[in-house]
């Protein structure tokens, strides 16, 4: 987590990016099984109900499969209302070849429950009672919340899949 720049506001994003081929497509549950060229691991693979054209993956397909999530914490002032889970979609961009979903994400109060200054992770949980850690960054002040403090925590993920046949 870093600064935004705006005060009480911590973001972060990640960015992964796997290519793989497909091992098994099981398309009611919409779970692959994949194994990871790099790592040779065979991995499980949840692929949302978002991503279009999952029916046109099959064994033996080679894959490659991106993920972009993003993570906004605002400081919520105590006086302010608790912001029930809520869901929030951002159009994908359109592309010639992936089989992408657009940004999906969730937005909602979080509670701080523990600060570990020594290794700078701040664990919160949300109104459904589901922990979450984070690692606050070298130029981010821990000092500035508590435990018990809340915040207004969105986060968004993007999936795209594009299939090398």
């Amino acid at each position: 987590m870093q600064s935004t720049g705006t005060r009480g506001e911590a973001s972060a994003s990640r960015y992964r990016k796997i290519n793989a081929t497909v091992e098994a497509a099981d398309a009611a549950s919409r779970i692959l099984e994949i194994k990871d060229l790099d790592t040779y691991k065979i991995l499980t693979v949840s692929v949302p109900q978002a991503v279009q054209g999952f029916d046109t993956i099959g064994v033996g397909d080679k894959i490659q499969i991106e993920v972009a999530e993003g993570l906004l914490l605002e400081v919520q002032p105590a006086e302010s209302e608790t912001v029930a889970k809520t869901t929030v979609a951002i159009p994908g961009r359109s592309s010639d070849n992936p089989i992408r979903s657009p940004s999906t994400g969730l937005k909602g109060t979080v509670t701080i429950t523990s600060i570990d200054s020594t290794t700078r992770v701040v664990q919160f949980q949300d109104g459904d009672g589901n922990q979450y850690q984070v690692r606050a960054g070298p130029t981010l002040s821990l000092e500035k919340v508590k435990v018990g403090d809340r915040l207004l925590a969105t986060y968004v993920e993007a999936v795209a899949i594009t299939l090398y046949r």
